[in-house]
């Protein structure tokens, strides 16, 4: 279903509801919206009793029924991660494939900067051709990379609706003022309300990377809707330069499964195209199964080619089921903020594997945290700790705890990775958690 459009002219919105059934025949092509904050009430049938508040919704969109929130609605979202200092840069970290509007969005870092002047990052909204950072800020303030560590931070977003909306094609990016310095472990989440049932995830790289990867894994049945791409600088030195995207299964190394796209004759996304201009992947209807992963493969050593983002788009077909896939460029293994709750949710499932194993002890946790508890400093969700030595693109599924209490998250409590041991040769490291909403 596509967003519905309310119509400017009030008789024609009265009406609406009754339409069908009242036999009319100029039925309305678009439907009715009352304000936001509007609250449906009866009268009481006792003198001198107040109104009875029935339906009506409030400023956190929330579903208001007799007067209290009666549904919270499933916010889906897009991250930036930083794990490392040298990553904190300017970079677009999301495409869209559908439209929606921005509904909020937060911050936490692990390690605070120490420049000294102001290190700020803030989320911009670019179209057409602009650059990275370039676009229309979404938020009328900064997040303070300063501030301190392991505190969530919720920015004030822009009171220009406009501002907060998205369409097909448009990106996100953050940007950042000042000197990283130390600040590390960024962490940051806008949260959407798509205008279809669906959700997105994307892979991204600020700096020069060829290396074949995989960025999201199935833990169930996934239609997979769309995929656009998009770079900052085009690659010139390899004039056949591509990334295809791949449906990896069993023991497959990432991008050595089936090819999706048929973009460039059959080549997949152009890495050569104009810089800034987004990419839509052209590929036959495609529904992943469990234990299935998307994956990148380059086909040749990237030289300049910088600021690389791809988003894949599924359709949801569960209300209330929220993925949130987790992957590094990098080998650089820090405990990390991987989720953070902006509702109450249950942990029910996790598949993990890497592309290549650290060769001796390792093993890593999933852990949550409240307050300014550090990212590894929680309670473990997992029975078995991740093994990070195990056989290279092999599926571990999670073992989760049994306890529910421990399962579950409140409001504002989050999800971290938290390592035991060194990265030693470990590379590759992808997996995708499920939530439910309670």
């Amino acid at each position: 279903m596509g967003q519905s459009r309310s119509s400017k002219d009030l008789t024609t919105n009265i009406r609406a509801p009754y339409v069908v059934g009242a036999g009319l025949s100029n039925t309305p092509s678009t439907d009715g919206q009352i304000d936001s904050g509007y609250v449906l009430r009866a009268k009481s049938a006792t003198a001198g009793n107040p109104d009875i508040p029935l339906l009506g919704s409030d400023a956190e969109d929330n579903l208001m029924v007799g007067g209290s929130a009666g549904l919270k609605p499933t916010w889906q979202r897009c991250t930036f991660k930083a794990v490392a200092n040298g990553n904190v840069v300017t970079t677009r970290f999301h495409v869209f494939n559908v439209s929606g509007r921005i509904k909020r969005i937060v911050e936490i870092h692990t390690t605070a900067g120490t420049a000294g002047g102001a290190v700020t990052l803030h989320v911009t909204k670019e179209r057409g051709v602009q650059a990275p950072g370039a676009g229309t800020t979404v938020m009328s303030g900064t997040f303070n990379l300063k501030g301190t560590a392991d505190t969530l931070q919720t920015a004030t977003l822009s009171t220009t609706a406009s501002e907060l909306e998205f369409v097909a094609g448009d990106m996100l990016s953050v940007k950042l003022t000042g000197t990283a310095t130390t600040a590390a472990g960024v962490f940051l989440v806008v949260y959407v309300q798509y205008d279809l049932p669906v959700f997105e995830t994307s892979w991204y790289s600020a700096a020069v990377t060829s290396t074949d990867q995989n960025f999201f894994i199935a833990n169930r049945v996934y239609p997979l809707r769309a995929i656009r791409y998009v770079h900052a600088v085009a690659e010139t030195t390899d004039t056949t330069a591509n990334v295809q995207v791949t449906v990896d299964d069993g023991t497959e190394a990432p991008g050595a499964g089936t090819d999706l796209l048929t973009n460039d004759t059959n080549a997949g996304f152009d890495m050569n195209a104009v810089a800034n201009v987004v990419q839509v992947g052209a590929f036959a209807a495609t529904t992943m199964i469990e234990n299935e992963r998307l994956g990148l493969d380059f086909n040749s050593t990237n030289t300049e080619g910088t600021g690389i983002c791809v988003t894949a788009c599924f359709n949801t077909e569960e209300a209330g089921r929220i993925e949130v896939s987790w992957w590094l460029v990098d080998t650089d293994v820090l405990d990390a903020w991987i989720f953070i709750a902006d509702r109450s949710y249950e942990i029910y499932d996790g598949r993990f594997l890497h592309a290549v194993a650290a060769g001796g002890t390792s093993t890593a946790n999933i852990e949550k945290a409240r307050g300014t508890t550090t990212a590894s400093g929680g309670t473990a969700m997992l029975n078995t700790a991740i093994n990070l030595n195990a056989t290279a693109s092999t599926i571990q599924v999670t073992d989760l705890v049994s306890t529910l209490s421990t399962r579950q998250l409140s409001s504002s409590e989050r999800v971290s990775i938290d390592y035991a041991n060194s990265e030693q040769s470990l590379a590759g490291l992808c997996f995708t958690i499920s939530f439910r909403t309670r």
